[in-house]
């Protein structure tokens, strides 16, 4: 077949060796058109192996998104190697190698060769450090989407200096990048093509970093467990994101009036996250909603909001026509007859 996207996630009997003597298993490889496979997906494989994105690259030599992450720690510097002294390396738009084995080694394998690169995604990578930073800044500028979770070992100045050199990034995870802090996030001020920006877990963010976040193209805001900040500093965020559409607040000290004002405030709004916010009551939520969420509002995560009743999940059957996705994990007051 001519199958142009292919998606194997966690189909871990496959096998990747396509000689003469290859297993039965591997057989169908050899019947894939390799000239029209443009996407391919191998998320948490355990059979993806340096060796195995080696003869991947060379089977689909035209693809332009691949995803090999979570691949247990198999997947390290060699196998960037093969990808980047590949066919696919100077065509390749998207690579997702979260939870790989690399070190800067990798990252300066994909600015000599990958240079066409718009996402790169390289979460839960330890061996990354700032010299990684430097590297990307240097040679792969035409970059949109950067997604670093937990990558602890990129130091904060490098990530100021990131932004710097590119204010029109269009997508930042930070998340789980314990080591950011208010300085280093001071270059969102001047970007001027972000779109989405994620926090999750900065611990050390305050509403003085915080207030570099603004502009009419920012979409989307992660601020989940982001403790430092008041409300004073989210309403700031929303003042300056008019066109704002996923919010998280999961997790922040924020009072039952802070919550008020941020949720009426946020015009856009339809996409929100305020779980763990214990002193939510139905009254704020319905106040929200009857200012113009409830004809807005597509997702809600309730979990852990622990004073929210069967009345106000009630006033969301009957008012939020768009409402599709709705989590109310340990919500201790609900009964369930709102719904049943």
């Amino acid at each position: 077949p001519s199958l142009a996207i292919l998606n194997l996630a966690e189909c871990n009997r496959l096998q990747f060796d396509v000689s003469p003597t290859a297993s039965p298993r591997a057989e169908y490889w050899a019947t894939l058109e390799k000239e029209s496979m443009l996407s391919l997906c191998v998320r948490s494989v355990s059979t993806i192996t340096d060796l195995a994105l080696l003869r991947l690259v060379r089977m689909f030599p035209k693809l332009r998104i691949l995803d090999c992450s979570f691949s247990g720690g198999k997947v390290t510097d060699r196998g960037v190697e093969a990808i980047s002294l590949s066919q696919v390396g100077s065509s390749l738009f998207s690579l997702n190698l979260w939870g790989s084995k690399i070190t800067d080694v990798a990252i300066d394998h994909l600015a000599r060769s990958c240079t066409n690169l718009r996402t790169l995604t390289i979460a839960d990578c330890p061996g990354i450090t700032e010299s990684a930073m430097l590297l990307l800044i240097s040679k792969m500028r035409n970059l949109k989407t950067l997604t670093m979770w937990g990558c602890t070992g990129i130091s904060a100045p490098s990530i100021q200096l990131f932004l710097k050199y590119f204010p029109d990034i269009y997508s930042l995870g930070l998340n789980y990048c314990s080591q950011v802090q208010d300085h280093a996030i001071k270059g969102l001020a001047s970007s001027t093509g972000l779109r989405n920006i994620e926090l999750e877990n900065c611990p050390s963010i305050t509403d003085d970093g915080i207030a570099s976040v603004g502009g009419d193209n920012i979409t989307a805001v992660n601020l989940r467990g982001c403790t430092r900040l008041t409300s004073a500093g989210v309403v700031g965020v929303v003042d300056r994101c008019p066109n704002l559409t996923s919010l998280s607040l999961c997790r922040l000290p924020l009072n039952d009036l802070d919550l008020q004002t941020i949720l009426v405030g946020a015009a856009s709004l339809c996409r929100l996250n305020i779980s763990g916010s214990s002193l939510l009551t139905d009254s704020t939520l319905m106040s929200a909603l009857e200012a113009g969420l409830a004809t807005r509002l597509q997702q809600l995560k309730l979990d852990s909001c622990t004073t929210v009743t069967d009345e106000v999940i009630q006033f969301m059957i009957n008012r939020c026509p768009n409402l599709t996705d709705l989590s109310a994990n340990l919500c201790q007051q609900l009964s369930g007859k709102a719904i049943l």
